[in-house]
């Protein structure tokens, strides 16, 4: 009896060990199985998307080709072909970053000389497009011109205008040295401009 006792007690004490085993196996295998489709959901595969928009980068000054440039004046040279001449193109550095581009130009009208224009672009995005930030002189003004001198802060140019509509194209009899200094931001006229006939010329437009 005594030993059919020891027996049955041994056979409890081991089924209970048996269960909590395979309880606690279970729980393993089940948190194993529960626990990888949560890590899953935590880290989502990114999305793709439409690419960033880039700013167009910006063209040396000095490369662009200023012939094929649409500047203001060519709207009073239509009649001309190629609409507009070129005179003279220079660069300045009025300031440290500062690159600006100084264009003199006219109608190309062959024969004669249409008044001019003086522009300034400080940059360009390509060989044919820059943008105009100031107009120094317009056509209107009714100046011929000389060399355009840029030097450090200061623009200069000899101009020669008419003192009336009798005076000949030939023959201007207004002469004036005209100078733009440069503020921080633009250059501003210093220098006094005198008396002279302002408009369109006729016999060009």
């Amino acid at each position: 009896m005594v030993e059919s006792s020891v027996v049955r007690g041994s056979a409890r004490s081991i089924g209970r060990y048996w269960r909590r085993w395979v309880t606690l196996l279970v729980l393993v295998t089940t948190t194993g199985c529960t626990s990888a489709p949560n890590a899953a959901k935590s880290t989502p595969a990114p999305e793709s998307g439409p690419p960033a928009r880039t700013t167009p980068p910006a063209f040396r000054l000095d490369s662009v080709h200023w012939p094929s440039v649409n500047f203001p004046v060519a709207t009073h040279c239509r009649q001309f072909s190629p609409p507009v001449l070129v005179e003279e193109s220079t660069y300045a550095d009025p300031a440290p970053g500062v690159r600006l581009a100084i264009v003199l130009v006219r109608c190309n009208a062959g024969a004669g000389t249409p008044p001019v224009a003086l522009y300034v672009y400080d940059k360009a995005t390509s060989r044919v497009a820059a943008h105009l930030a100031e107009t120094l002189i317009k056509d209107s003004d009714n100046w011929q011109a000389g060399a355009v001198n840029a030097a450090g802060t200061t623009i200069s140019l000899e101009v020669a205008g008419f003192s009336s509509n009798n005076v000949p194209n030939c023959c201007p009899d207004v002469q004036a040295a005209l100078t733009w200094e440069w503020d921080g931001t633009r250059y501003r006229l210093t220098s006094d401009v005198p008396p002279h006939i302002t408009g369109l010329p006729r016999g060009y437009y």
